[in-house]
């Protein structure tokens, strides 16, 4: 594990997980998703009108691995990001889940 790995703690499960994501018009952070949550609703950060209903469901991964799926997950939705870096798109972050399990 990586210095940096170590030095980011992992956030509480009440941490929204789109806090640092313009969401569509309408849409309060309140009721988007949070950390503790099983599947996580993306669609509140996606502002194409034909954007699908994406989510991240958590119990598709082994228990073991929930974890460290999540704090990927979240580390590429809102996580702090290096200087100089970019948020890549929340359907890249849906399509890196996929690509995982």
């Amino acid at each position: 594990m990586t210095a940096l790995a170590r030095s980011v703690a992992l956030p509480g499960d009440d941490v929204f997980v789109l806090h640092d994501r313009p969401l569509r018009d309408g849409v309060a952070l309140e009721d988007t998703s949070q950390f503790g949550d099983a599947v996580w609703r993306l669609q509140p950060a996606i502002h194409k009108s034909s954007g699908r209903n994406l989510i991240l469901n958590f119990n598709r991964f082994p228990v073991w691995f929930r974890p460290v799926a999540k704090q990927l997950a979240y580390a590429m939705l809102s996580g702090p990001l290096p200087q100089g870096e970019k948020r890549c798109k929340v359907e890249g972050v849906r399509c890196a889940s996929t690509e995982l399990f």
